[in-house]
């Protein structure tokens, strides 16, 4: 139908039509860049109209010149998207709108997943047009020796019942009918906005599509699904043998992939080599060369094994198939078992005539110790994207720690090969040491690190700040300044850390020259350096070694810069164990507009005078 309607309208230069609202068009799609099928739900002004596209169910506000008459052939086929609602529970609160924060926590489930499975629990709701339903997602429980591969199915509904987002009922979920009835279409239907608020289950526009005349072509409304019986799951004929750890607790390793939830891939290295070279080489040896294959004509069961080719590079992997794309075309989502990326691939990159059977897996998932199962570490885009550029395709040594966790993932340090501790840089990036929350409040504020952690402020409070550093998108480095008229024995404790270290900073301009040079800095070292900016001496932190000095956490302030080693001097206690000024923040309740901040955003915020800006703690 997409196709036909390309073809029929993209060179077509046809009158501009005058829309009425329930009238049937062809529509060009600013966002998909498409020409799709749509009915007029409201007339914005002269020019703008607002098109409900019944193929996808979205909304958009659309000239009037980009209207066509739509042809009779295409006013034949039902509408191809069907509105659903989760069944069987109700927005927690009372309320009977959903929230801002439901509809967040949805979009977050959902959006790592290219695809979902429906489960229907019932036929579609007249006075609403909805199909009750559930969202499912697969999650693969990777088999060990003994047991196979197999996947679980996730319900979204308890997922964000788990959130507590929702509350289960009973009783069949229904949105209220609509007075005016379903079926009148000179009236404005509700529409599901996506930047707007969404009620619990409300009506999408009719869909009646009729053309221009009297004569009206109903798109019928979609049918429920049938239900067919299930069929057990088709088992996997040979999968690859499960890695085997080294026997020694310390090893070379080479990163691969880092997954979402924060693990390290990686395989061993025994004297700078590895066997996956070994098997890369007989792979490619094998299936580059073979002509007029025959491609599957059925995809793989769940969890086989099998050879698969690589779209970035065109070379052959060992893979095993996570799961099946029906299609059509047929597509096979694949993990790679000595690198742990996945894929999703066409059935001509399959092969099933396996060697190399004997070896097993390569791949070892590692977790980092003390860190990956922190509860309150978000592996979000930004943190993932850091780990892999600062480790894939590198060498690094491992440590293991502890026996596997409940996902049969090693328990590691692993360091660089500059000797960064990788847990370590991440605890000093602001994220928590999970172990200290089995300790008193007392102990975990006032343990630290390499310096004494800053004081923790109090959620509602408003603080004066100032910006020192912007280093990421939505992610703000603040220093509290003098609160004037403090009301309270900790805003006045808050003034007194203030005014001791503006002290402590003055003290250190008159003593660090003469203070002992720090020799052979290592990373976690604290000591002291001159900024290239000022010539001022600052209190810092060793976070790596390059060629042109060491790099160092200006511990106060939240930026880095790489210094001449001559630069660093060995700090005294009292310089170490003063809290450190730098909080890092997040804004609360938004998001830029691009994958960063915009220069005149953070211009403005690190140019406001003191006293003039303030932060509340959410």
């Amino acid at each position: 139908l997409l196709d036909d309607l390309q073809k029929v309208y993209e060179n077509l230069q046809g009158e501009i039509v005058e829309c009425n609202v329930g009238k049937a068009y062809a529509v060009f799609c600013s966002k998909r860049k498409k020409w799709l099928r749509g009915t007029v739900v409201e007339k914005v002004n002269d020019s703008i109209a607002k098109v409900h596209y019944v193929d996808y169910g979205d909304t958009e506000e659309v000239e009037k010149k980009y209207l066509r008459k739509l042809q009779e052939r295409f006013l034949v086929d039902e509408s191809f998207s069907v509105q659903c609602h989760l069944d069987g529970i109700i927005p927690a609160g009372g309320s009977s709108n959903w929230s801002h924060s439901a509809c967040d926590i949805f979009r977050q489930l959902v959006a790592p997943h290219e695809h979902l499975l429906l489960s229907s629990k019932g036929d579609i709701v007249e006075e609403t047009k909805s199909l009750p339903a559930d969202l499912l997602i697969e999650k693969l429980i990777r088999g060990g020796a003994l047991e196979p591969t197999k996947i679980e199915y996730v319900s979204l509904r308890d997922e964000i019942v788990k959130y507590g987002y929702a509350l289960p009922t009973r009783r069949k979920s229904r949105s209220p009918p609509n007075d005016d009835g379903a079926d009148k279409i000179d009236k404005k239907p509700e529409i599901v906005n996506s930047s707007g608020d969404v009620n619990n289950f409300v009506s999408i526009p009719s869909s009646v599509i009729s053309n221009e005349t009297s004569q009206t072509i109903l798109i019928q409304e979609p049918k429920s699904p049938e239900k067919k019986p299930e069929m057990p799951p088709e088992k996997p004929t040979f999968q690859w043998k499960p890695a085997v750890p080294p026997l020694e607790s310390s090893f070379k390793g080479y990163v691969t992939n880092i997954g979402d939830d924060g693990s390290i891939h990686l395989y061993v290295l025994q004297n700078g080599t590895s066997q996956v070279e070994t098997i890369s080489k007989a792979l490619q040896f094998k299936y580059a060369k073979l002509e007029n294959y025959k491609c599957l004509k059925k995809a793989p069961p769940v969890g086989e094994a099998c050879v698969a080719k690589f779209s970035l590079d065109n070379a052959w992997y060992r893979a095993e198939v996570v799961s099946v794309y029906p299609g059509p075309p047929v597509k096979v989502k694949v993990n790679f078992v000595d690198y742990g990326n996945n894929e999703i691939v066409p059935l001509s990159f399959i092969r099933t005539d396996l060697v190399m059977k004997e070896f097993p897996r390569q791949c070892l998932e590692c977790a980092l110790f003390g860190i990956s199962d922190n509860p309150k570490l978000v592996w979000d885009k930004d943190l993932l994207t850091f780990l892999h550029t600062q480790l894939v395709d590198t060498e690094v040594s491992v440590e293991i720690q502890a026996a596997p966790d409940k996902q049969g993932r090693l328990q590691t340090l692993i360091r660089t090969t500059s000797g960064i501790d990788l847990s370590e840089l991440l605890l000093s990036m602001g994220f928590d040491d999970p172990s200290e929350n089995t300790e008193s409040p007392e102990t975990c504020s006032a343990v630290p690190d390499t310096f004494t952690r800053a004081l923790e402020l109090r959620k509602g409070d408003i603080y004066p700040v100032c910006v020192t550093l912007l280093p990421c998108k939505n992610i703000v480095c603040l220093q509290i300044l003098k609160i004037p008229n403090p009301k309270d024995e900790f805003e006045s404790e808050l003034n007194d850390t203030h005014d001791a270290f503006l002290q402590l900073i003055a003290i250190l301009q008159e003593k660090a020259e003469n203070f002992s040079k720090l020799q052979e800095p290592m990373p976690g070292m604290p000591c002291c350096a001159k900024y290239s900016y000022d010539e001022n001496w600052y209190r810092c932190e060793v976070t790596d070694l390059t060629e042109n000095g060491a790099v160092v956490l200006y511990v106060d302030y939240g930026n880095s810069e790489t210094v001449p080693t001559d630069n660093l001097r060995k700090l005294e206690p009292q310089f170490i164990d003063f809290p450190i000024q730098v909080h890092i923040c997040e804004l609360y309740g938004i998001k830029p507009t691009g994958d960063n901040l915009s220069p005149e955003t953070k211009n403005m915020l690190l140019k406001i005078p003191n006293q003039e800006l303030f932060a509340k703690v959410m």
